[in-house]
């Protein structure tokens, strides 16, 4: 059986491979047991498929955890923005660019 990393590493292999469904039902099981690593990318690849409601819930999830170095506020900026909601995206950047979270220099 494979662990939870060896999983995370098959979903990253079949993102790359342009396998998104796949890789998807791979992080979201990883997710499920709040993996940091899985959620995040569980994300990205709700982004690449047009899933913004799910982005943003992954990315609202990963705000909340307590990281050293956390990307939710700049992928959850995002993924509003992919979606069509500049406005509420909006106080969100503001406070990445203010507090210079990660991705800061993007905005």
């Amino acid at each position: 059986m494979a662990t939870g990393g060896d999983d995370l590493q098959k979903g990253i292999g079949l993102y790359n491979e342009g396998k998104f469904t796949a890789a998807l039902q791979l992080f979201e099981a990883q997710a499920i047991a709040n993996n940091f690593e899985a959620i995040k990318y569980a994300g990205i690849t709700n982004l690449k498929l047009n899933k913004y409601d799910q982005a943003i819930t992954n990315f609202e999830q990963l705000k909340k955890m307590p990281l050293q170095s956390n990307p939710g506020y700049f992928y959850h900026a995002l993924a509003l923005i992919k979606s069509g909601k500049t406005k509420t995206a909006k106080p969100i950047i503001e406070k990445i660019k203010a507090e210079k979270l990660e991705g800061w220099e993007n905005f």
